[in-house]
């Protein structure tokens, strides 16, 4: 009994060490980087294929092509081929730009509008 207790012991401190250095890695070497994105956006898919919650939301839609139609005025079938046209099951997620892209300047908005017309005014 007390080798099993050290073995499960050495081997939950390797592991430890093992998640450690694997988080100092992620943390320092590969913060912001194409790889983090990628390896996040490979794990966040295979996570939504493990889990069917693709399949889930096509099965809600098609379970609810009626209310659809009847609340947009379409036909079932249009509410089908709509349905269809989304392709759910080919969704991925993918990494967000790590910038958004620059907002206009004051000036290049001003720019923009139209003059509005003067009146001329007079010396008095």
């Amino acid at each position: 009994m007390k080798a099993f207790t050290r073995a499960l012991a050495g081997i939950t401190c390797g592991l430890a060490i093992v998640l450690g250095i694997f988080s100092l890695a992620w943390t320092f070497a590969l913060e912001g980087t194409p790889l983090e994105d990628a390896i996040g956006v490979g794990l966040t898919n295979a996570a939504l294929d493990a889990s069917g919650v693709k399949g889930r939301m096509e099965d809600a839609l098609r379970s609810s092509t009626g209310a659809i139609a009847e609340a947009t005025g379409m036909s079932e079938d249009q509410v089908s081929a709509a349905i269809d046209q989304l392709d759910i099951s080919s969704w991925s997620a993918m990494a967000l730009p790590t910038r958004p892209p620059p907002a206009p300047s004051r000036r290049a908005t001003r720019a923009r509008r139209r003059p509005s017309p003067r009146t001329p005014t007079r010396p008095t």
